[in-house]
């Protein structure tokens, strides 16, 4: 499998984000990786990186931030080699922001970590 680049991960998680324009949360409303509303699939951005077992893994625990959860095996050998600080900023636009503020919030994003915006 190839591993994901920065780039191509920054590129993948903001399509994903922009794409469905919705947050994932639990009924509790809490953050998670992957989620179903109205029966429709709901990722993260950093959930758009990951397989179904993998963010199913990830969303176990009382800390499922993903400085936390690239502790586990299986996710470093996913994640573990991207730009940590990257994939922080991706979440927390995902986490803390209202759907209409992230593509400004991307859009900083790729400028702030040298990335090109494609889409």
């Amino acid at each position: 499998m190839n591993k994901l680049t920065n780039q191509s991960a920054f590129t993948k998680a903001a399509e994903g984000l922009l794409d469905q324009m919705a947050q994932s949360r639990a009924w509790s409303g809490v953050c998670k990786y992957r989620t179903f509303k109205d029966g429709k699939l709901l990722c993260c951005g950093v959930g758009f990186l990951v397989s179904d077992e993998l963010a199913s893994l990830m969303d176990i625990g009382d800390d499922s931030s993903v400085t936390y959860v690239v502790k586990l095996e299986e996710v470093y050998e996913v994640l573990g080699h991207l730009n940590m600080e990257l994939l922080v900023a991706i979440q927390a636009i995902h986490d803390k922001l209202s759907p209409e503020a992230w593509e400004e919030s991307l859009k900083r994003v790729a400028e702030d970590f040298n990335l090109i915006w494609e889409l």
